[in-house]
Formats: C-alpha cells, structure tokens, sequence
C-alpha cells in the first residue's frame, strides 16, 4: 500500500517548480545588486597617494637619517634622481604636486625650494591649513595634501650638521568609477 501511495503524487512536481523559480529570482536579484554595488563604488585614494609620494621622496633624498650631497647641487633633478616620472608631475596633468624645504638647524635654507606639478595645488593645501582662528576651507574635490617633516644629518665643510627636510604633497587625481565593460567612465 505504501508503493502505492509515492507513485500517485505526480502534482508535487507542479509545486515545487514554482518554489525553484523563486528561488532563482531572489538568487538573480541578489547577484545583480551585489554586482551593482561593487562597480559603483568611488574610492578616494588621493591621501593615499599623497603619502606614498612623500614617502618616497623622503627616503629618496635622505638615506638612513643622511642628506644625500646630490641633492645640494645646483643642478638636481629629483625626478630623475628618485625615478619619478614627469609625465605624471607635469603642469598639463594637473594630478601631482610636490614642494622640498631644506633648511639647516638655524631654519635657513640650504638650498631653493625644490617644486615639481600642478602648482594650483600648492594653493589648494594653503586654503585647507587651519588659520588661527581656526578656519579651513573643506571642500570635496579639492587635493589632498600630506605635510611631513623629517631631520637629517648632513656634511658641511667636512662638520657633521643637523637640518630639516619638510614635504608637501598634494594628490588630484581623481579616481574613476569601475566600468562594467572594462574602461574608465
């Protein structure tokens, strides 16, 4: 009789089609939103960017707590002495800029600043510094700027001198969103 019974429920089958349906819909929904979400995120990386060039600068032009000498001379090129490449820092690209300060213990300079990219920015990480008051200018797609200073030792008429290296840079590159067919939007 129990043979009987599991051969005659030809209707489950009807049943329990429209429930796999529905489960492949909110399968489907579920992985076209989860899709949705990942491609239409907008990262700002542009502090990122801007301590990563600032780091580098600084353990270019200062090895293991030493001022290199090449930076002192008259003719540096940080880009080809660190390996930047200036079509990334050129005025035309408007994403980069950086600006070196040496200065000796006494705060004088020991050479003229050193400043490389879009120079639009430099006013734009004025503008976000804090006044005395207490008043910045914030805004959304202004750079981001990293200022970072860091002390060295350095060889000045065969004397062993202190001095200090401060770096600003700023990052305009703004990042894209991740297009579904493969480019930048």
């Amino acid at each position: 009789m129990q043979l009987n019974f599991l051969r005659n429920k030809k209707g489950g089958e009807k049943f329990l089609s429209i429930w796999w349906f529905l489960v492949l819909v909110i399968v489907g929904i579920g992985t076209v939103g989860a899709v949705l979400m990942y491609y239409s995120a907008n990262i700002d990386v542009r502090s990122d960017e801007a301590k990563i060039v600032s780091d580098k600068l600084s353990d270019c032009i200062i090895n293991n707590g030493f001022l290199s000498p090449a930076v002192l001379e008259d003719k540096f090129s940080v880009l080809d002495y660190c390996n930047l490449s200036l079509y990334i820092f050129s005025e035309q690209q408007k994403q980069f800029y950086f600006k070196i300060q040496l200065s000796d213990e006494a705060g004088k300079p020991l050479r003229n600043d050193i400043l490389q990219g879009y120079t639009d920015i430099q006013r734009q990480c004025d503008w976000q510094k804090p006044t005395s008051t207490g008043g910045a200018i914030t805004a959304e797609y202004y750079a981001k700027c990293i200022d970072s200073s860091v002390e060295f030792l350095y060889y000045k008429d065969e004397e062993l001198k202190t001095g200090k290296c401060e770096i600003l840079v700023g990052s305009n590159q703004n990042g894209q969103k991740i297009s579904s067919t493969g480019g930048g939007q």
